[in-house]
């Protein structure tokens, strides 16, 4: 289980918020999200490799994630779980900077956080299917 006083959490937590704000809008600056969550120490390097990771691969991205979302209508789908499992595409399975178990679980953890009381389970289900479509057996 995850401590809020992990950095490396921390980064991941206010990664994925702001990647979500700057959807709606771009300039976003990044300091408000971190006193909006209350971080204070957090690991910067991997907030910048997450955050212009996502940035700079976006289209791999959703190439990986995309056909285990096409299932299901856009109003069943939460834009922050989808985020979710970008994050976690990304760290694991573009970057290769955390071991696939460590980032899946810090996806669910986020989507227990950030998303609805059925997000960590669609997380975890359509990150099984990314990850074992996307990995050499």
């Amino acid at each position: 289980m995850k401590t809020l006083a992990d950095p490396r959490h921390q980064a991941r937590r206010a990664s994925l918020a702001y990647l979500y704000s700057i959807q709606s809008n771009p300039e976003q600056d990044p300091k408000p999200i971190f006193r909006l969550l209350k971080i204070h120490e957090y690991d910067k390097s991997l907030f910048t490799k997450l955050t212009e990771g996502y940035v700079n691969n976006t289209e791999q991205i959703k190439f990986l994630v995309e056909p285990f979302l096409s299932t299901w209508s856009k109003d069943q789908l939460l834009d922050m779980d989808i985020l979710i499992i970008e994050l976690s595409t990304l760290e694991s399975i573009i970057l290769k900077i955390t071991p696939i178990k460590v980032s899946v679980d810090e996806a669910v953890e986020l989507a227990k956080e950030f998303g609805s009381e059925k997000s960590d389970k669609f997380v975890n289900g359509v990150l099984a299917r990314v990850v074992e479509k996307s990995v050499d057996k």
